[in-house]
C-alpha cells in the first residue's frame, strides 16, 4: 500500500510539472509518441524473444525475460527524465499511452512470443495491471490538473515526485520476502526434469552472485542494450524532426520496463520454488542493468547538450534544478528548428521544391509559436490580476516577468526583437547536426520563468536550449 502511495505522489508531482498545453502537443504532433509506442510493443518483446532463443534459455527463464520485455510503462523513466530534464512531457505522455496499450499490446505479445517459442500460455494477473493502470492514469489526469490550476508551484511538484521516486527506489533495496508456492502443473515428468536441469546447471542460483550461466546474464542484457540504440536510432530519423531532448526521452521510456509487473507474473506463472527463484532473477538482473545504463545515457546526453539543462553546469545544481520548457518556449525551439532547416536546405543547394517546403514548415511552426504566445499572454495576465486583487507581490513580480519574457519572444519572432546582449548560445553547427539544429537564433536574453527556478535554494540555473 505504501508503495502504490508513493507512485501515485510520483506520477502526480511529476505530471504537474507539465505544462498542460505541452503535454497536449506530444499527442497531437504524434510521431515521437508513435515512435516510442513502436519501440515498446514491437521492437523490445521480439528482442526479448530473440534473446531467448539465441541463447537457447530454459522456458522458465525464457518465459520472464519476455514478460519483463512485453512490460513497459515504468514510472521511475518520468523520474529519471525529470532528474536530467530530458523532454518530460513526452515521457509522461509515453507512460501514459503505453499504461493504456498495455491492456492489449502485453497479453497478445505474450501469447504470440511465448506460444512460438515454448508451445505455452503466460496467465496475467489482471488484478495487478488494473492496479497499475488505474494508479498511473489516475495520478496523470490529478497532475495536469494541478499543474495547470497552481503553475507558479511546478517546481514544488517537482520536487515532490522526485523524493517519492527516490524513496520507492530505497524501499526496492531492501529484501523482500519471497512468495513461494508449492504444487506442480502441466507434464509432471517434463517440469520434474527441467527443474532438475535448472538447478544441475546453477539456473537457481543467487543472481548477483554470478554463479549462473553466462547465457543467462547476456540473454537478460542483450534487450537493454540494443533497444536503446534501435530507440536512439529510430528518434533520430532526419524524417521525424524530433529534437535531441525527445530523442533522450524515447530512449529511457523504451530501455525503462515495468520491474515491478514483470515480476508479479513471474511469480505467478510458476510453483515450483526453485521455478521461482530461476525466473525472478531475470527481472531483478534486468532491473540491474537499466540501473546502471541509464544514468550513463543521462549523463551522457546533459553533457552533450542533449538535455534541457545546461551541459556546463555543475552535476549538483542539475539534478535540483527544474529546467522543462513551458508549451511557448517548447514552441520557440521547434521554430528555431525550422530556420536552422530553412538555412541548411539553402546553404546545401537545395532544389526550388525543397526550399518551399522547408518555408511552408517554418511558417506552421510560426503561427503555433504565435497562437500559443498569445494564449499565454492572456493566460498569464489573468493570473496577474487574481494576484493583485490578492495582494500577492512576490507572484506579481514574477508573472510579470514571464508575460515579458513571451512578449520578448514574440518580438524576435516578429523581427522587431533587440540583440542587447548578444545570443543565449553560439549559432549551431548546422551542416554537422543531425536533427537540422535546435539552437534559436540571436536574441535578448530572456528573464527567468518560474519554471526555471531552483527546486531548492540557491542559484537560479542559467536557460541553455
Amino acid at each position: 500500500m505504501i508503495s502504490l502511495i508513493l507512485l501515485f505522489f510520483l506520477m502526480c508531482g511529476l505530471s504537474a510539472t507539465v505544462d498542460f498545453k505541452l503535454f497536449k502537443s506530444k499527442f497531437e504532433a504524434k510521431r515521437g509518441i508513435a515512435v516510442g509506442v513502436f519501440c515498446q510493443f514491437f521492437v523490445m518483446p521480439f528482442l526479448g524473444f530473440s534473446a531467448a532463443k539465441l541463447f537457447n534459455l530454459p522456458s522458465k527463464l525464457g518465459i520472464a525475460l519476455m514478460v519483463m520485455t512485453s512490460s513497459p510503462g515504468g514510472a521511475f523513466s518520468g523520474l529519471w527524465c525529470s532528474i536530467f530534464n530530458a523532454d518530460l512531457a513526452l515521457s509522461v505522455a509515453m507512460t501514459t499511452c503505453s499504461t493504456i496499450c498495455s491492456i492489449f499490446m502485453l497479453p497478445l505479445n505474450l501469447y504470440v512470443y511465448v506460444n512460438t517459442l515454448y508451445g505455452t500460455n503466460v496467465v496475467v494477473p489482471w488484478a495487478t495491471l488494473a492496479i497499475n493502470i488505474a494508479v498511473a492514469i489516475g495520478a496523470t489526469v490529478i497532475g495536469l490538473f494541478i499543474g495547470a490550476k497552481l503553475p507558479l508551484y511546478r517546481d514544488k511538484f517537482n520536487t515532490l515526485g522526485n523524493l517519492s521516486g527516490i524513496i520507492l527506489i530505497m524501499m526496492a533495496l531492501v529484501p523482500q520476502d519471497k512468495q513461494e508456492a508449492t504444487g506442480h502443473s502441466g507434464n509432471m515428468t517434463a517440469e520434474a526434469a527441467e527443474l532438475h536441469m535448472l538447478n544441475a546447471e546453477g539456473w537457481c542460483d543467487g543472481v548477483f552472485g554470478f554463479g549462473r550461466p553466462a547465457a543467462f546474464y547476456m540473454a537478460t542484457a542483450m534487450p537493454c542494450f540494443l533497444g536503446l540504440f534501435v530507440a536512439l536510432g529510430a528518434a533520430s530519423l532526419p524524417c521525424l524532426g524530433l529534437i535531441k531532448e525527445e530523442r533522450v526521452a524515447i530512449s529511457v521510456e523504451t530501455l525503462y520496463q515495468n520491474t515491478g509487473l514483470a515480476l508479479s507474473i513471474a511469480l505467478s506463472a510458476f510453483s515450483d520454488p526453485c521455478a521461482v527463484t530461476a525466473a525472478s532473477g531475470v527481472p531483478l538482473f534486468y532491473g540491474a542493468v537499466e540501473a546502471l545504463l541509464l544514468p550513463g545515457l543521462l549523463a551522457v546526453s546533459w553533457r552533450i547538450g542533449w538535455t534541457y539543462a545546461p551541459a556546463k553546469e555543475s552535476c549538483w545544481v542539475v539534478v535540483k534544478s527544474n529546467y522543462q520548457p513551458s508549451a511557448v518556449e517548447a514552441a520557440h525551439r521547434k521554430l528555431s528548428v525550422a530556420e536552422s532547416a530553412l538555412e541548411l536546405t539553402k546553404s546545401q543547394g537545395g532544389t526550388a521544391e525543397q526550399i518551399t517546403e522547408q518555408e511552408e514548415l517554418l511558417d506552421v511552426a510560426k503561427t503555433k509559436f504565435r497562437t500559443l504566445a498569445a494564449s499565454e499572454i492572456e493566460s498569464l495576465n489573468e493570473q496577474l490580476s487574481e494576484a493583485r486583487e490578492a495582494g500577492q507581490e512576490e507572484n506579481v513580480a514574477t508573472l510579470e516577468e514571464s508575460i515579458a519574457g513571451v512578449e520578448r519572444l514574440q518580438a524576435l519572432v516578429d523581427g522587431n526583437g533587440k540583440d542587447i546582449d548578444g545570443p543565449m548560445t553560439p549559432k549551431p553547427d548546422v551542416e554537422n547536426d543531425v536533427d537540422r539544429a535546435r539552437t534559436p537564433p540571436k536574441e535578448a536574453p530572456r528573464p527567468q520563468s518560474p519554471s526555471k527556478a531552483p527546486k531548492e535554494g540557491g542559484a537560479s540555473p542559467t536557460v541553455e536550449p
